[in-house]
């Protein structure tokens, strides 16, 4: 072998050496790709999940008002005056009376108005009708709301909703 011939072995092994660390380079920056595809892959499924339930949760916050419960307060004027006037002759407090009497007496129940009543079940027909991970609670609360009669509108916006979901039903065939 001359020196040209193994000028040319040399060329030629260095032009593979760099070709093969190209591609292990390659390889190796596509598996970290991979990698980070998975992981974002994963992240989004949980800010979805994450999405959802607290969808799910503000939808059943919705679903009080729409229920005509807005809440109640407790008076501790009233449970303390009670406390210290529960006791019964014998001395004794019956605390199924004094449970009660606190109930009826301490317990303030705030009322909602039909208003923001009906805006909470047009509120959640709209959802119902916008999140399909929301049209079979969406369904479940207007019936709920319907028998026994709660809201005005309740009978109306629920046959609306089902009058949509069954349209849409019938577009995807």
């Amino acid at each position: 072998m001359n020196l040209a011939a193994i000028k040319d072995w040399i060329v030629a092994l260095s032009g593979s050496v760099s070709m093969l660390a190209v591609a292990l380079g390659i390889w190796m920056s596509l598996r970290e790709f991979r990698l980070k595809l998975r992981a974002e892959a994963r992240q989004q499924q949980s800010a979805d999940v994450e999405s959802d339930v607290r969808l799910q949760t503000l939808f059943s916050e919705l679903m009080k008002t729409a229920n005509g419960r807005s809440g109640y307060q407790v008076s501790e004027k009233a449970v303390e005056f009670l406390l210290q006037n529960a006791k019964s002759s014998s001395g004794q407090v019956d605390i199924p009376t004094l449970n009660r009497a606190i109930e009826n007496l301490a317990v303030l129940r705030l009322p909602v108005g039909s208003a923001a009543q009906d805006a909470a079940v047009a509120s959640i027909a709209a959802l119902t009708l916008r999140h399909k991970s929301l049209e079979q609670p969406g369904i479940r609360a207007l019936e709920a709301l319907c028998k026994p009669v709660t809201s005005r509108t309740a009978e109306e916006t629920l046959k609306e909703v089902q009058k949509t979901l069954a349209a849409r039903a019938g577009q995807r065939m």
